[in-house]
């Protein structure tokens, strides 16, 4: 099991719990509960990657890109999970050099971060652009203008944005991360 895409779920089920007020607690709260203590590192506030499904003990190290994502979609049913996990992300893992933002993928600190992020394909020296662009979202929705910025000068330059009037898209991104980029970039600090 993985968190990240159970996040994505649940977030589903409490906007529709909102939007239709049909109750849906009976499937949220064991699994709010589970994000809130079982999948989280406890020094670092991260997500673990996976959880397996034998015992339900999380397995793998910490990491910014699952909880960043988490915090992504949560924040359309729970905020305050939410918010707690983008500050874990943005406390424990976010960097700048030269105004130019980014999330490490893994806690400084954590012994594996050399070993993991060498053997990490989609990591750039140890940064994470899946969490960097969930990260900005966040930083987005939570109202944290400066983080925001720093992230997006980053995701520009990176990005390699492209079109006009009629829609942007990033033409390093791809497919997926488009369409990750413009759910971080249409986040609202509207609730839902």
């Amino acid at each position: 099991a993985y968190p990240a895409d159970n996040a994505a779920v649940l977030g589903s089920l409490l906007l529709h719990q909102r939007a239709s007020g049909i109750n849906h607690a009976a499937a949220t709260a064991p699994l709010l509960a589970r994000f809130r203590l079982a999948w989280r590192h406890p020094r670092s506030g991260l997500l673990f990657p996976q959880v397996d499904l034998t015992d339900g003990q999380p397995a793998g190290v910490a990491r910014a890109g699952v909880t960043a994502m988490a915090a992504l979609w949560l924040a359309h049913g729970e905020r305050e999970l939410a918010r707690d996990l983008y500050l874990s992300v943005r406390d424990r893992c976010a960097d700048t050099v030269i105004g130019f933002g980014f999330i490490n993928e893994f806690h400084i600190g954590l012994a594996e971060l050399a070993t993991k992020a060498a053997a990490d394909e989609t990591l750039l020296a140890g940064v994470s652009p899946a969490a960097t662009v969930a990260a900005l979202g966040s930083a987005r929705r939570f109202g944290e203008r400066h983080v925001f910025i720093d992230l997006y000068r980053t995701i520009h330059l990176a990005g390699l944005p492209s079109g006009g009037s009629s829609g942007r898209r990033f033409l390093t991104a791809g497919p997926e991360g488009n369409a990750l980029l413009l759910a971080a970039l249409t986040s609202t600090s509207d609730q839902p």
